[in-house]
């Protein structure tokens, strides 16, 4: 962009209809961290308050000790309180970039969310490695969900009708699980369960009986819908990045076998 100079003093021409008017090119200014204005704002306050203080000694010698310390308290008490509101966090001039905390087609948590949750699960306590599910078990499983050929439901009835399958397996999922259990979408067309309390055999169960409430569903104008499933059970220690890998690797599994299925990886 080409910048000229403009000198306010030099009249218009007459006739305004030959005018050219270029515009002229204005720097961005960088964008200034929000630490730097907490940093700025701070001691900026705290070396007003400090020259306020030293006025006040010479402005007002003739007043009495206890009037003096009584004004010097409440500067010392304002100064604290600006310390204290200008050390917390900083709204101003930041943007929240992150991702929705729930799915907008399904409504259910995101993949952020799931993230966040099974990590904290994971490191909330010690996993064990008992047999079978009940409420006083430590540990916990995980399930990778996909919808068998969704590509092919998109193709031939549109991405509305694709809409509505995953919206309607998203609603029977949920039916079928837990209270204390956690549904999320992954993907476009799977999801991802945590099972609380579930050890590895509990989960086999409980992603049989979640392939078994779908199948056995009609679909409007897609008819029938299948799942294949992965499964995997954290080790102590183990990541959720980790886990969620075998999770993976057991839908692999169960794609490559023929699909509407529930498998899983050692």
């Amino acid at each position: 962009m080409t910048s000229l100079p403009f000198d306010p003093a030099t009249p218009l021409p007459a006739s305004s209809s030959s005018l050219r008017v270029r515009a002229v090119a204005i720097p961005r200014l960088p964008r200034v961290p929000a630490g730097t204005w907490r940093a700025t704002l701070l001691t900026g306050s705290v070396l007003g308050m400090l020259l306020f203080t030293l006025a006040l000694e010479r402005w007002t010698p003739a007043l009495s000790v206890p009037v003096r310390l009584g004004l010097h308290g409440g500067l010392l008490g304002l100064t604290v309180v600006l310390w204290r509101v200008l050390s917390g966090p900083v709204a101003l001039h930041t943007r929240d970039t992150a991702p929705a905390r729930h799915d907008d087609l399904t409504g259910l948590p995101d993949r952020r969310t799931l993230n966040a949750r099974l990590s904290a699960l994971l490191q909330s306590r010690e996993l064990e490695a008992p047999q079978g599910r009940g409420p006083g078990r430590r540990t916990c499983s995980v399930l990778r969900v996909d919808i068998d050929h969704f590509r092919g439901v998109q193709d031939t009835y549109g991405t509305g009708v694709g809409d509505d399958v995953v919206r309607a397996v998203a609603q029977t999922l949920r039916d079928e699980l837990r209270g204390e259990d956690l549904i999320g979408r992954w993907t476009g067309d799977s999801f991802l369960v945590v099972l609380p309390a579930t050890a590895f055999e509990g989960a086999l169960v409980a992603a049989e009986r979640l392939r078994r409430a779908v199948a056995l569903r009609t679909f409007p104008q897609v008819g029938s819908v299948t799942l294949s499933i992965g499964v995997a059970t954290p080790q102590p220690g183990e990541s959720p990045e980790r886990v969620i890998g075998r999770a993976d690797a057991g839908l692999d599994c169960a794609r490559r076998t023929g699909r509407n299925r529930v498998a899983f990886r050692e």
